[in-house]
């Protein structure tokens, strides 16, 4: 790789590389801000092998109905967020997993919902306890959506420009596209440094702060019109406060858990959420 496969401006020694374990090296474009995940023939391999052992559907059940309190008082946050901006009767949720927030929106009274997941037991189970309709691609159907959302998809894709676009004939000129993606230039990521968990190499493939994920939306024919930053209880206490510390700490963790995010006023926290439309 010798230039940003976003704004296109070659690379030089001044662009900053970082060598996380696995000898993995991200690359973070001077110009943009992005940063990429660089791998080798071997490494892309393993990818693939670490993709499905993360997400396979015990771990899956684990984390969502783990954490379910919390997930439901995040995705309170989130729909609050989302009608400020106008209604919503329709929903399409992109990598959905096995259909948690879609399952939220159905009992809010959101039932016009579609759900896409390329993962096979993760689809299933959307599709059998909660009914869903979940289909394996976008191509699938054709018609359009009042809210089109990425929670955690965009850092995977091989290309998130051409996927976003590829799903501008399912909004109509009022849609809105909700993304939630890890934040590098958190204060979580500066404290921890190439510890912090969310590079997640080599399952993620590129990485964004404020900056350069409003430059690769602008760059897909969206503009934002709404972006924060924020946090969870449960990862500035697994992450940030030294072991020893941690299980005397976990009560208040989930004492918090019905305050989902913890909401910042700088962009330093943890995960950016963004709400955009097409220009």
């Amino acid at each position: 790789m010798n230039k940003c496969k976003n704004c296109g401006q070659q690379f030089t020694p001044i662009d900053r590389r970082l060598l996380l374990s696995g000898n993995y090296e991200v690359i973070f474009c001077s110009s943009c801000q992005i940063g990429f995940t660089c791998m080798q023939p071997e490494q892309e391999i393993k990818r693939e092998h670490s993709g499905r052992e993360l997400y396979n559907l015990n771990s899956r059940l684990d984390t969502y109905f783990g954490r379910k309190i919390e997930f439901h008082r995040r995705y309170e946050q989130c729909l609050t967020m989302l009608q400020a901006h106008g209604p919503i009767a329709s929903v399409l949720d992109i990598g959905c997993n096995i259909g948690y927030w879609l399952h939220f929106l159905r009992k809010k009274g959101i039932t016009d919902t579609i759900g896409i997941e390329i993962n096979d037991q993760c689809r299933k189970f959307g599709r059998e306890i909660f009914g869903l309709e979940i289909h394996k691609s976008i191509g699938d159907f054709s018609r359009t959506f009042d809210l089109i959302s990425f929670n955690d998809v965009l850092e995977h894709l091989d290309d998130p420009i051409l996927f976003l676009t590829q799903t501008f004939s399912l909004a109509h000129s009022g849609t809105i596209y909700f993304i939630q993606l890890p934040n590098y230039q958190s204060n979580m990521a500066k404290r921890l440094g190439k510890n912090w968990p969310w590079w997640s190499v080599p399952d993620h493939l590129w990485h964004f702060n404020p900056h350069s994920i409003t430059k690769l939306l602008e760059k897909a024919g969206l503009v934002v019109v709404e972006l924060k930053t924020c946090d969870a209880m449960y990862d500035l206490i697994e992450y940030i406060l030294p072991q020893w510390i941690r299980p005397f700490m976990r009560p208040l963790s989930y004492i918090h858990r019905t305050s989902g995010y913890i909401n910042r006023g700088s962009n330093k926290g943890g995960l950016i959420q963004v709400l955009a439309k097409r220009k």
